[in-house]
């Protein structure tokens, strides 16, 4: 246990890695979720975002304006996506995919953050120019990783015309992407990574006591000692490790306080997301 601790606050800071791991994806396949919010900025409008039939790239998208059937009434409208835990990343990148036909009629399409559920938003991209088509937003999140309590916005202002077509809205991290399914009391837990470098060892720990943290120069690991070693695995050839568990019975409530490292070959190890669980 005490090694355990140890070898957690001695991590190295970690390489940069090539390529980018989704960590969170919304493709609008199933139309606009319920969990994405509508907020109408200054007054109560009609007018929603809408799913559509695939003008991004082929698959159902989400996009503002219908001017054709609702008429030229000024819209102020925000979309938000539900709130995105991005606890013990050390980097984050937005992106996503957009359509903008009739530029000349904008008045404004911009994405913005809150880390407040909507009491203030920071903007992080706005639309200009009056090019027309398809197009890739991609912007840094540095700011944001590591914070539990991130909603993306994105916010039309517009009369007539404008029309702003949105898919694949995702968040993109260097860092491996930890998951965990099914974790409920008699039951078969998954634990999983992906995004790893084939063939490197994936140590998971675990902390019933609480989520640190324990500060380092490459990031927090999110975990109070004593820390468990749940496993040590070893990412496969696509980069991906998993590892199968029963969960005892008669455990539920009990919080589980979790995060993987990947070790490198050169020494040095990248944290995974951590994460915070109860068992079901």
């Amino acid at each position: 246990m005490k090694r355990i601790a140890t070898f957690a606050l001695s991590f190295l800071l970690a390489r940069p890695v090539l390529g980018q791991n989704v960590f969170y994806e919304e493709t609008f396949t199933s139309g606009l979720p319920a969990t994405w919010s509508h907020v109408f900025m200054g007054f109560a409008e009609p007018w929603y975002w809408e799913s559509v039939g695939g003008l991004t790239n082929g698959s159902p998208d989400i996009f503002y304006e219908f001017y054709c059937d609702n008429g030229s009434s000024f819209r102020n409208t925000i979309l938000r996506s539900p709130p995105i835990d991005l606890s013990g990343l050390t980097n984050a990148t937005f992106q996503c995919q957009q359509v903008q036909l009739y530029p000349f009629a904008r008045v404004y399409n911009g994405v913005k953050v809150t880390t407040n559920n909507g009491a203030s938003y920071t903007q992080i991209y706005q639309e200009t120019g009056t090019w027309s088509g398809f197009g890739t937003i991609q912007v840094p999140l540095n700011a944001y990783a590591g914070n539990p309590n991130v909603r993306l916005a994105f916010h039309y202002q517009g009369a007539v015309a404008n029309e702003w077509y949105l898919d694949d809205v995702r968040i993109l991290t260097t860092n491996p992407v930890y998951t965990i399914a099914n974790l409920a009391a008699g039951q078969t837990a998954t634990f999983a990574v992906s995004g790893a470098a084939p063939g490197n060892p994936i140590p998971i720990g675990v902390s019933f006591v609480g989520s640190g943290p324990i500060p380092t120069p490459y990031g927090n690991v999110n975990l109070t000692p004593p820390i468990l070693l749940l496993a040590a695995l070893v990412a496969g050839p696509t980069g991906q490790a998993t590892l199968s568990l029963p969960v005892p019975p008669g455990v539920q409530g009990a919080v589980v306080y979790t995060q993987a490292t990947e070790i490198n070959t050169d020494g040095s190890l990248d944290l995974s997301n951590s994460l915070t669980r109860t068992i079901q």
